[in-house]
């Protein structure tokens, strides 16, 4: 529809006040449309109370655990908003970060067997992304997570850079430094 267009341009354009207001009118067909979805998916990390992003997760989660890329784009949203509030108390952070895990969980669940080692990687990495912003609690879940991704496609040098931070930021320098080291290896090879 000229609605969906329209957010879709606007979210392109980075005015998210304009997608929502025009996917609004539309929100009720969230889980049958996946233009839907997936714009508004879009404009979660706008959001401005964390309890209204794990409301909107919750229903992603619902509606779309078979759909991959809708369920990364929520995730992402989620992250993003965590990432962009460091000063919001870590007990309003992390119940967006647990609630993104969780749509990832469901979708690799929903997805067991998936098309491959490309999505394999997409949601775990994902879900180490996510699971790195609730804390060091979920640690080794965070860890698994990144070594399901970095088995699917261990020439990842982002993802080596991704468990890297994870053990740097945790204080496990080591480990951090070699993960970095193997990064900088696999970028460094020519394209």
């Amino acid at each position: 529809t000229e609605a969906v267009a329209q957010a879709a341009a606007a979210l392109d354009g980075d005015d998210p006040h304009t997608a929502q207001a025009a996917l609004a009118p539309y929100v009720d067909q969230l889980a049958d449309d996946v233009r839907v979805a997936r714009l508004w998916a879009g404009l979660l990390h706008h959001a401005g109370d964390p309890r209204t992003i794990e409301a909107e997760l919750a229903r992603f989660a619902q509606a779309w655990a078979h759909d991959p890329e809708v369920m990364q784009i929520a995730a992402a949203g989620a992250v993003r908003w965590c990432r962009r509030n460091p000063l919001e108390p870590q007990t309003r952070r992390e119940p967006v970060a647990r609630a993104a895990a969780e749509c990832l969980r469901r979708a690799i669940h929903a997805r067991k067997g998936g098309r491959g080692d490309v999505e394999k990687h997409a949601l775990h990495s994902a879900l180490a992304h996510a699971l790195a912003q609730v804390g060091p609690a979920v640690d080794d879940d965070a860890l698994h997570a990144w070594e399901a991704a970095l088995s699917a496609q261990p020439d990842d040098g982002a993802g080596w850079f991704g468990l890297a931070r994870l053990h740097t930021v945790r204080g496990r320098w080591q480990k951090g430094l070699e993960a970095s080291r193997h990064a900088l290896t696999l970028l460094d090879q020519p394209a």
